[in-house]
């Protein structure tokens, strides 16, 4: 079984899996079934147009993904109340 991203990640890029043997989704299998990740993105595409999907446009920084991104929690305790270390 072939599957998707329901949408592409914050690099912009759709990628394909095959889940019965990468059940983690690990090795993007996209260049090398090219036909079918088109025809997946085109029922996306057109289901998304009907139901008024909005895509979300993303910045440079959110392109490049959360880890990159600079930025520090101003969380202090961990929810069962330990403190965070910072």
């Amino acid at each position: 079984m072939l599957r998707s991203n329901i949408v592409p990640a914050a690099d912009g890029k759709w990628k394909l899996f095959n889940i019965v043997q990468d059940i983690r989704e690990t090795t993007d299998i996209s260049k090398e079934h090219p036909d079918i990740l088109n025809k997946m993105v085109s029922a996306y595409d057109k289901w998304a147009q009907k139901v008024g999907i909005i895509v979300p446009e993303y910045s440079e920084e959110q392109k490049k993904g959360y880890n990159a991104m600079p930025g520090k929690s101003n969380q202090t305790e961990q929810p069962w109340g330990l403190p965070i270390e910072q």
